[in-house]
């Protein structure tokens, strides 16, 4: 029989080193939203777990569209390298949109873990029909091509937009009481809307600051479905991942041919 283990040593009794990849600069945003996120990870996380940030030198301030993506992308790919280097057993790519995800499989041996492939398939196992909850309508293609890629469509009954800004979420949910109740009040109505009018049975929240100040907990309470909190179920994925001994397929993705290249 086989079982999970953390690697030499009884089941959970070595260290699990996770490299957290904020593929965005944060310019003009602050590094509030990025303190706040591993304070969540600290109180979810094992206790042999010891998290690391590796953010990206340059790219977009926040990511919320195509453009933002690529523009983040490039600059993903010398962090995750960095941390499979510095002896990380995993990697989270903190971030819904994805960015570089496959590439950074490539690019490493070790697990590179998802924010938004990771809650996309748990709504898949959790019930049968799921919406997504965006911020803004920009956002939208970028992630139906993610929905797509994932091979989810069948699973995806809507998305539905809070028409806000990645910023102005972050704004609303790790700055004053006023602005939380705001976020909370757009992601009631939206909620409400996808389950009662579009079928939904479970709610993926298309952001990472959307699972923070204790919104997520909050929003299944009140819409009576299960509500997808990306950044503790990546975290926890992550780390069953390395105590499972696993890690993605080289076959599906194979090292990169050595050959020059710029950066």
């Amino acid at each position: 029989m086989t079982t999970c283990s953390s690697g030499a040593g009884p089941a959970g009794q070595r260290t699990i080193r996770i490299g957290v990849l904020v593929p965005m600069t944060l310019e003009g945003v602050g590094d509030k939203p990025l303190r706040e996120l591993m304070e969540l990870y600290d109180m979810h996380k094992d206790p042999r777990t010891e998290l690391r940030v590796y953010r990206a030198e340059r790219g977009s301030a926040t990511l919320e569209c195509r453009y933002d993506e690529q523009t983040c992308g490039a600059w993903c790919l010398p962090q995750v390298e960095r941390a499979e280097r510095d002896g990380m057993d995993a990697v989270i790519n903190a971030c819904f949109g994805d960015p570089a995800l496959g590439a950074s499989r490539e690019a490493v041996s070790i697990p590179v873990v998802g924010t938004g492939q990771t809650s996309m398939f748990m709504a898949a196992m959790l019930g049968s029909r799921f919406s997504i909850i965006d911020t803004d309508a920009a956002a939208g293609p970028m992630i139906r091509d993610l929905v797509r890629l994932y091979g989810l469509e069948g699973h995806l009954v809507s998305m539905r937009h809070l028409g806000a800004s990645v910023t102005e979420v972050l704004a609303g949910t790790t700055g004053e009481q006023a602005s939380l109740s705001v976020l909370k009040e757009a992601l009631r109505r939206e909620a409400a809307l996808a389950v009662e009018e579009d079928d939904a049975d479970v709610i993926v929240l298309a952001c990472g600051g959307l699972s923070m100040g204790g919104v997520v907990q909050w929003l299944q309470a009140e819409i009576g479905v299960p509500v997808v909190d990306s950044n503790v179920l990546t975290l926890k994925m992550t780390e069953l991942l390395v105590k499972c001994g696993l890690s993605h397929s080289k076959k599906a993705f194979p090292l990169p041919r050595p050959k020059p290249r710029r950066w």
